[in-house]
């Protein structure tokens, strides 16, 4: 299954109908399409907060601020109809952890539309303008390796599958290598303590988006009744 959708076809998403199924594989086949179209959209956001934020472009910005609401829509509507499938009664036990699982998981996806969002307020903000070359640098990449997290970690839960779970925790590794070089940037003398301090918040956001995609696959691993790590920490 391919998660990923054009960005014309992500500002034309509407909430799933979550109306009582034929069966149960179908409700679960349902709130899967949501959690399709949130990944979509946080997608979609991470990429765009991050061109925004260098190029200073407020107006695409304020659009993926005001696209978070989508997000946010998609997750109760998500949350609302897993909650429904578990009061009833003829679920097996493999597809009760399954939808445990997916309660698990939309909070996770609704997190990181948000991250996405704390991002694109900075852009508004136009702080780019101090960013010395190697800043630059720094961040596009950063937003380059949280792109490709998502697409990995969108097609594991999207196949059910573990099988990229080893690139998820490595790029999570490279984030958070590119947040220590990006913080290490802020005692530079050619930037203000504000935009320090802006900055300091930003490869903050960058770096949970990595912790929340490796919860994700962890996560995902309670699907089929085996032991799952705990949650990173630094992601709450």
């Amino acid at each position: 299954m391919n998660w990923r959708k054009n960005s014309d076809q992500a500002l034309q998403t509407q909430i799933v109908s979550v109306t009582p199924a034929h069966s149960s594989r179908v409700a679960i086949d349902r709130i899967d399409d949501i959690m399709i179209q949130m990944f979509a959209l946080v997608g979609e956001a991470i990429a765009g907060a991050t061109h925004s934020l260098l190029a200073g472009d407020r107006a695409a910005a304020k659009l993926i601020i005001e696209r978070d609401e989508l997000v946010d829509d998609l997750a109760r509507a998500a949350i609302l109809a897993i909650t429904h499938e578990l009061s009833e009664e003829d679920h097996s036990p493999k597809q009760r952890r399954e939808l445990v699982a997916l309660l698990r998981l939309i909070p996770e996806i609704e997190r990181n539309g948000d991250l996405a969002e704390h991002i694109a307020r900075r852009a508004v903000r136009t702080v780019n303008t101090e960013f010395t070359p190697r800043i630059r640098g720094l961040i596009e990449r950063m937003g380059e390796v949280c792109a490709s997290i998502w697409m990995h970690t969108g097609n594991i839960i999207a196949d059910r599958s573990t099988s990229e779970a080893a690139a998820i925790e490595d790029l999570d590794d490279e984030i958070d290598e590119i947040h220590v070089s990006l913080v290490g940037e802020l005692t530079s003398k050619k930037i203000s303590r504000m935009v320090a301090i802006e900055l300091s918040l930003i490869a903050r956001f960058y770096e949970r988006f990595g912790d929340h995609a490796v919860n994700l696959a962890r996560w995902l691993e309670s699907m089929d009744g085996s032991h799952v790590e705990p949650p990173s920490s630094s992601a709450d």
